[in-house]
């Protein structure tokens, strides 16, 4: 009897392990063609990488959710305008399991959170507005036709504006990423040679949202 159990007990720990062999083979399988879908949405995308953090994996998508997905990318450029260092990571994402198991596709229903956030350089802004841009922590210096000034900068619509506090000259202002990648109004902080940006929504981008499936 005692033999018996240590060979069930052995068996046991086999499945299991190959069990989690599998799953990580999912997984890597999975990720791997989230950062195809995505990239190829993205044609002018750099560094496109995606993370599923939900284990096991099987089990997770067989009860219809995942905990999370993490999509990142060195760069994107979208219409023109760059974004640097994106990342996107979706917290709670719930399944179709009807659609999985009728049309063999993996669909989204909806998610509890994004939160998405990316840099813009000095230099991709310097060439959106025309002038010589200079971020340090806080401060926004622009060089001008002659003039060097500090400049506010706040969000107004599908752009940022940067202001000058001297008395005639116009406001400069550049084009956010299209909404299909940011969807949001987000908040801006000026950081050591680039702008960060960041925001929280409850539905996937558009562009992004190959990259759990649909």
């Amino acid at each position: 009897m005692k033999k018996l159990l240590i060979v069930f007990a052995v068996l046991a720990a086999l499945a299991l392990v190959g069990l989690a062999i599998l799953d990580n083979r999912v997984q890597a399988f999975a990720e791997a063609n989230a950062e195809q879908r995505v990239a190829g949405v993205l044609p002018d995308s750099q560094g496109v990488v995606v993370r599923i953090d939900s284990w096991p994996i099987l089990w997770s998508v067989l009860r219809g959710g995942l905990d999370h997905v993490t999509v990142t990318a060195d760069s994107v450029t979208r219409e023109g305008v760059r974004a640097d260092e994106l990342e996107l990571v979706v917290h709670g994402i719930e399944l179709d399991t009807a659609a999985m198991w009728s049309d063999r596709k993996l669909r989204v229903r909806g998610i509890e959170r994004a939160v998405l956030q990316g840099t813009m350089s000095a230099s991709s802004i310097s060439k959106r507005v025309g002038a010589t841009v200079v971020l340090t922590p806080g401060i926004v210096q622009v060089s001008r036709d002659g003039q060097t000034f500090v400049a506010t900068v706040e969000v107004d619509g599908r752009h940022v504006v940067l202001k000058s506090p001297i008395p005639g000259v116009e406001p400069m202002k550049f084009g956010l990423p299209p909404r299909d990648l940011l969807p949001c109004q987000p908040d801006l902080k000026v950081l050591d040679g680039k702008l960060a940006l960041h925001c929280e929504v409850t539905e996937l981008p558009g562009v992004v949202r190959y990259a759990v499936g649909e």
